[in-house]
């Protein structure tokens, strides 16, 4: 029956505009989260050609605002790039989970680490540690010829080095010190969010060093189009509420024009069947 195609049709649009309607709602929600990028659906007609589908949830990866908030742990990237982050190994020598994120609100933990909202751990090269692609940590104390000294300050520059201030006023050497390095990837669509404003999927993403280990050389910020590192800032959402009200109108409007064929559809159906059954 033709109005049953009609109804089949409207259905998928609603259905599909549903979709479109809650990126729109998730994104107002996150309009204050912390590095966080907007999401678009995309439509096309169905492969019988009636109705319609979401083929695709596109993510804006363009970089949103800085933020000033003076916590000098707090790092900001501006350019491209991601910072990578690993959980905390069980045991000693243990297995830990990579994510890439923009989100830099750091903190030292109670170790000397630097630590996001999770504890996890954030990766760079550290000479403490035996080079790249480790846990970056700060010095405690440090050892200067015959002299170990207190590290009373931190601060992190723009390539990424944790600038230390020894108690005598002097600064650590930078070949001795942490530093925090970036990962930038060739295809960040294929990067999966987990939430927590982490991305896991990071070999499909494409690692421009050709894989997801850091190297000085190669992951300094500042160096082969990596952007560089902006402390005491974070990236605000790239969310722009102009586009997602004029958004939201729209998905409105055609899921309303929808709903009545809907409405219209059954009205038909239904005086149908009452003239069958006069």
């Amino acid at each position: 029956m033709a109005y049953l195609g009609t109804l089949n049709t409207a259905t998928s649009a609603l259905q599909s505009f549903s979709q479109g309607l809650n990126d729109v709602g998730n994104n107002i929600a996150n309009v204050n989260t912390t590095a966080y990028k907007a999401t678009t659906a995309s439509y096309s007609d169905t492969f019988s050609g009636l109705g319609v589908q979401v083929t695709t949830n596109s993510t804006d990866y363009t970089q949103g605002s800085l933020v000033t908030t003076g916590v000098p742990t707090d790092l900001a990237i501006s350019g491209n790039g991601y910072f990578l982050v690993q959980t905390v190994p069980s045991t000693p020598g243990g297995t830990a989970q990579l994510f890439a994120t923009r989100d830099g609100k750091f903190t030292l933990d109670s170790n000397g680490y630097l630590v996001n909202s999770l504890g996890y751990q954030v990766m760079g090269n550290d000479p403490q540690n035996s080079g790249d692609n480790k846990p970056v940590r700060v010095h405690s104390p440090f050892t200067t010829g015959s002299s170990t000294l207190a590290i009373v300050s931190v601060a992190i520059d723009s390539n990424g080095y944790l600038q230390e201030t020894l108690s005598d006023g002097t600064k650590v050497p930078t070949a001795s010190i942490p530093q925090v390095l970036l990962c930038k990837f060739n295809s960040p669509q294929s990067l999966v969010g987990v939430g927590n404003n982490l991305f896991t999927n990071l070999g499909a993403g494409g690692p421009a060093t050709g894989s997801t280990t850091l190297t000085n050389a190669s992951n300094a910020p500042g160096a082969n189009g990596l952007g560089t590192v902006q402390s005491g800032c974070v990236e605000a959402s790239n969310v722009d509420l102009t586009t997602q009200f004029t958004n939201m109108i729209r998905l409105q409007r055609a899921f309303d024009a929808n709903a009545h064929v809907v409405t219209v559809t059954d009205t038909l159906m239904q005086t149908i069947t009452d003239l069958k059954r006069s």
